[in-house]
Parts: C-alpha cells; sequence; structure tokens
C-alpha cells in the first residue's frame, strides 16, 4: 500500500487517539496495540519518513499514559535475592555444578602445567605479554598491562 493511501485510511484514529486519548484500560490498550501495528507496519514499507517518526511519537506517548502510574515493589531487589535467584540456582542447579566443575578441573590443569613449564604460557599468550606482566607484577600493577588497551595477536588494540 502506498503511504499516502496509508495516511488516509489511518489519520483519523490516529488525531482521535492524539487528541482524546481513551479513558478505559481496554480501549487504551486496543489503541496502543492498533498504532503500534501501524507503527510496525510504518518502519516495514517506510522507513525515514515522517509518519514513521509521527507513529512512534505517538506510540510513546501512549505507552507512557499507560505505565505512567504503574506502582513497583519497594522490595523488588530483596525479592529478586531471597526468592528469584535461589529459585533460578535450583532450576538450574546440574548444569551450574557441571559448569564449576569443569571450570575449576580446567583451570587446575593450566595452572598446574604453566607452573611447571613456563613456556606453556609463551606459547600461548607470547612471550612478549608475558614478559610485560612479568615485569608489572614486579612493579606492583600486576594488571597494568590492560592499561592501554587489549592484547591481541596483531599488537594493541583499544
Amino acid at each position: 500500500m502506498r503511504e499516502a493511501l496509508f495516511i488516509k485510511k489511518n489519520k483519523d484514529r490516529w488525531q482521535k487517539d492524539e487528541a482524546e486519548p481513551p479513558t478505559s484500560p481496554d480501549e487504551m490498550a486496543s489503541a496502543f496495540t492498533q498504532t503500534v501495528d501501524d507503527l510496525a507496519y510504518a518502519k516495514t514499507f517506510y522507513t525515514n519518513s515522517k509518519t514513521t517518526s509521527y507513529l512512534n511519537k505517538l506510540a510513546a506517548r501512549m505507552y507512557l499514559d499507560i505505565y505512567r502510574n504503574r506502582k513497583e515493589e519497594s522490595s523488588r531487589l530483596k525479592k529478586f535475592w531471597m526468592y528469584e535467584l535461589p529459585l533460578t540456582i535450583r532450576k538450574h542447579h546440574i548444569t551450574l555444578l557441571f559448569s564449576f566443575v569443569l571450570f575449576t578441573i580446567f583451570f587446575l590443569l593450566g595452572f598446574s602445567v604453566s607452573r611447571q613449564d613456563i613456556e606453556v604460557a609463551r606459547n600461548f599468550f607470547g612471550s612478549s605479554y608475558v614478559d610485560q606482566t612479568i615485569e608489572n607484577i614486579e612493579k606492583g600493577n600486576p594488571f597494568g598491562i590492560y592499561e592501554g588497551g587489549i592484547p591481541c595477536s596483531a599488537g594493541w588494540v583499544l
């Protein structure tokens, strides 16, 4: 459908919703849904047009009208730490345990191999990285290597 026809077909409803916002929750939800549907259509077919911008502003205003007076629970953070997080951990405890055990095994393996032979770390990270890290440790700043950017195989990247 051409943009002019799309505007002509829906213009009256948009102006009505803008001038006289619905008062009942059901009407407000219906008007918001229709406006968002029109916005999606406009974003698909008329990406950079004024119609898309207008519908976006109208939908945003309607959204704020709907959720402006919504009360948040004052104990939301407490509820998260006391109930939601423990329940999520309990639900996925086998996966978390498996991940932790696997991480621990590979960490200990890497640690023990690098303690026995420093060349393993040099082969993995590169000699310049290991030398610079050792220098920073001696200066008392073990993470100093990361102050200038992120090291990669091609050099330093900010």
